[in-house]
C-alpha cells in the first residue's frame, strides 16, 4: 500500500496523503487495503477509494453516496452506489 503512494506523481502524491490523513483522523476502525488496483478504506463496508493517475488524483465515494449534498456539482459518475472527484492540485480542495 505504501509503495504505490510513493511511486505517485508528486501533485497526487500530495493529494492522497491529505485524504488518507483526513481518514483517519475522522473515522473510527477504519481499514485500509488494495484491491481493485486501487487503495480502498472501509469499516464494516467499503466507503472511499483513490488512485493516482498521470494528471489528477480520483477519490471515490462508495458507501451511501446518495446521502452526500453535492451542491457544487463536484461529483462525476452515473452509479447509484458510486461517485467520484478527479483533483488535478492540491490546493484546489
Amino acid at each position: 500500500v505504501s509503495g504505490y503512494i510513493e511511486n505517485a506523481p508528486i501533485e497526487q502524491k500530495k493529494i492522497i496523503l491529505v485524504v488518507r490523513t483526513i481518514i483517519h483522523h475522522n473515522v473510527q476502525n477504519v481499514v485500509k487495503e488494495f484491491k481493485w488496483s486501487r487503495h480502498i478504506f472501509r469499516t464494516t463496508k467499503d466507503f472511499v477509494y483513490f488512485l493516482a493517475n498521470k494528471n489528477y488524483a480520483t477519490i471515490g465515494f462508495t458507501k451511501d453516496i446518495q446521502k452526500i449534498d453535492d451542491a457544487n456539482k463536484i461529483f462525476e459518475g452515473t452509479s447509484k452506489t458510486m461517485r467520484h472527484i478527479k483533483v488535478k492540485k492540491s490546493s484546489k480542495y
